[in-house]
């Protein structure tokens, strides 16, 4: 297992947590284009999107 930290917003981070066979799932998506890049440049393909709590905003 491999953990990918992408760089999103102004001071957050978006997890990629790579496991076999280039799967990943996707923990905390805050904005998708930069996390969108960065599974494309690994190589990646998305199992699951996990959400670990919400903004009001």
């Amino acid at each position: 297992m491999q953990i990918h930290a992408v760089p999103v917003l102004n001071d957050n981070y978006v997890w990629l947590i790579e496991g076999e066979q280039r799967q990943c799932a996707v923990v905390d998506l805050g904005d998708a284009p930069p996390v969108l890049a960065a599974i494309d440049a690994l190589g990646l393909s998305v199992q699951a999107i996990l959400l670990t709590h919400h903004h009001a905003d």
